[in-house]
């Protein structure tokens, strides 16, 4: 199996590769620009050609950018550190920021940029847990709404039409807040089965579970149904994607599985070693691809799969270990440890393929070749010890 794998260099493969200063922590693709995050807190912003715009320096860590493509002008909010920034979209001017309890983890915005959701969390060292979270909403000039504070720390975070944000909690309660105008409500949908990660897209959510359970959630008048995709597996959901026809998760222990939206099971494929991250990217061969980042503690690797079967494309290693990927029509954006930040573009991954295919005998003939002079080299050696009595 291992000497199938086609093996490439990530910067032959890019299309575009642009750095920041720092370690990159979260990516956000548009059609007209790129958003970069830092560990340090730089926001930068490319076009789509890969001209530089603008930089932001905020106050700590960019855990999320999220774009009001529709607002008049678009603006982008990040979650940063203990605020929320709100930026032009084209020039990068700070319209407001708002200073949260505890740290900002999760943001979202309404396309039309009327609605602003973030969630806070309060860590307490002394007992190595989160100890109070919040959920705040502002219109889109920065006036608050409402707060909500809960014991639950959440890890997902979305809206659905105009006014409902749905936040998928820890322990103790676990499962669902729907959050409007009115108050906060909570929904439980998996008891004592907490939700590690999420994904939405449009109006359609899909969750994961630290059972390694996989639910679709369809919001209604009456309440929230949630509909198993996949069922439990043996370790937690680390990263979950979704569009229009599929899903695909991750484990921590490496098993990546793709279904339909309506719960059957595609594919499943285990992997070297635990998934980081994952999304679902541009057609090949009339197919989806599937995006999967891996770390084993001291590489990192991207791995390209064929949506269709799970059947890998190709692979690429670093020493720099993957910490955001993201993908937007015939684009896959990655940024790793290093500040690096790589876009593949879909005709280019395909020419790119097509060339490391054709020089794949090539390769295994290197690879026999190294292989036996190794051999040869040990035999050589065994003799000398033998020789000297060793």
């Amino acid at each position: 199996m291992a000497a199938s794998r086609l093996t490439g260099r990530l910067d032959e493969f890019a299309w575009m590769t642009r750095s920041i200063p720092q370690p990159c922590s979260t990516l956000l693709l548009a059609s007209t620009d790129i958003f970069a995050g830092g560990k340090a807190g730089l926001i930068r912003c490319w076009d789509a050609e890969g001209v530089e715009q603008w930089d932001h320096q905020a106050d700590d860590r960019v855990e999320s950018i999220q774009l009001a493509i529709d607002a008049k002008p678009p603006f982008i909010c990040a979650a940063a550190g203990a605020e929320v920034v709100r930026l032009d979209a084209a020039t990068g001017k700070r319209r407001w920021k708002k200073k949260l309890e505890g740290s900002c983890d999760l943001v979202v915005v309404r396309p039309d940029g009327g609605l602003v959701v973030a969630t806070s969390s309060i860590y307490d060292i002394e007992y190595n847990d989160f100890m109070e979270s919040a959920a705040w909403r502002w219109n889109g000039e920065g006036k608050r709404i409402r707060l909500d504070r809960f014991d639950e720390r959440p890890w997902h975070l979305s809206l659905h039409g105009k006014q409902k944000a749905l936040l998928g909690i820890g322990r103790p309660r676990c499962g669902i807040l729907v959050q409007d105008e009115s108050g906060i409500q909570h929904h439980p949908i998996a008891e004592d089965d907490p939700i590690t990660c999420g994904c939405s897209s449009g109006q359609e959510s899909v969750i994961g579970h630290a059972s390694g359970m996989i639910q679709r959630l369809k919001v209604g008048r009456s309440g929230i149904k949630a509909t198993v995709l996949a069922a439990a597996s043996e370790s937690a959901t680390a990263a979950v994607n979704i569009n229009a026809e599929s899903v695909v998760d991750g484990t921590e222990a490496g098993f990546i599985r793709m279904s339909t939206l309506a719960g059957s099971e595609i594919w499943g494929q285990q992997m070297d070693c635990a998934c980081d991250h994952l999304c679902i990217g541009f057609e090949h061969e009339s197919e989806s691809t599937v995006w999967v980042a891996t770390w084993d503690g001291s590489e990192s690797c991207l791995i390209s799969l064929n949506g269709k079967e799970g059947a890998e494309l190709c692979r690429f290693t670093s020493s720099a270990r993957i910490t955001t990927l993201t993908s937007l029509e015939d684009r896959v954006a990655i940024g790793d440890a290093s500040g690096t930040i790589h876009i593949i573009e879909a005709d280019l991954f395909r020419r790119r393929l097509q060339e490391l295919q054709a020089s794949a005998p090539t390769q295994q003939a290197d690879s026999e070749d190294i292989l036996l002079d190794h051999h040869r080299r040990s035999s050589l050696q065994d003799r000398l010890r033998a020789l000297r009595g060793d």
